[in-house]
């Protein structure tokens, strides 16, 4: 018996498991589908701007987030509420006073989290502008990199006897390779 119990509750958890990863994944490619269009629709003038990775960094970590918030979120709030109006049922069958004292405290509890949320939002948005303009810099120097090695490579193509620089590169150009 206690095998089919062990059995039963490991095979709940997989399936679980198996919907969440399921669910979490067609979210994120539909909203990342999403967002790819929105940046195709961009204009030019806010690429420049902002930069091509900016886009590249909300496609990639943004739909992320809505998967993480959405499963590892939405969900276990629905369960919580279900549970907490349970509590207070079963608190106010016990003693209706207790309920009540509980229920009280509820909205200071909610102006704490209000108050100290209006504090960290402000950070949080600065701490994604500098992540997202980390990203740019790393993808913007992992690209001239590319550019450099294929300078590099065809200098060192050239004959041996050939000193002269081709004539599209500059002099500072080739101080450089």
């Amino acid at each position: 018996m206690l095998a089919l119990v062990t059995v039963l509750t490991y095979s709940f958890a997989l399936g679980l498991s198996l919907l969440r990863t399921y669910t979490g994944e067609k979210l994120t490619l539909s909203f990342r589908a999403k967002l790819f269009h929105r940046a195709q629709q961009l204009s030019f003038d806010y690429h420049d701007r902002k930069g091509t990775l900016d886009a590249v960094y909300r496609i990639q970590n943004d739909a992320t987030a809505l998967q993480g918030f959405a499963i590892s979120g939405v969900v276990p709030l629905f369960a919580n509420a279900v549970t907490l109006l349970a509590m207070i049922v079963v608190t106010a069958r016990i003693d209706a006073l207790l309920a009540i004292v509980a229920l009280a405290i509820c909205p200071v509890l909610y102006l704490l989290l209000s108050f100290s949320r209006r504090s960290v939002r402000p950070r949080w948005a600065e701490l994604k502008a500098a992540e997202s303009a980390a990203m740019g810099v790393v993808h913007e120097v992992l690209a001239a990199l590319r550019t450099v090695k294929s300078f590099k490579t065809a200098r060192s193509r050239r004959p041996s006897g050939s000193s002269a620089a081709p004539a599209s590169s500059s002099p500072a150009m080739c101080r450089w390779l």
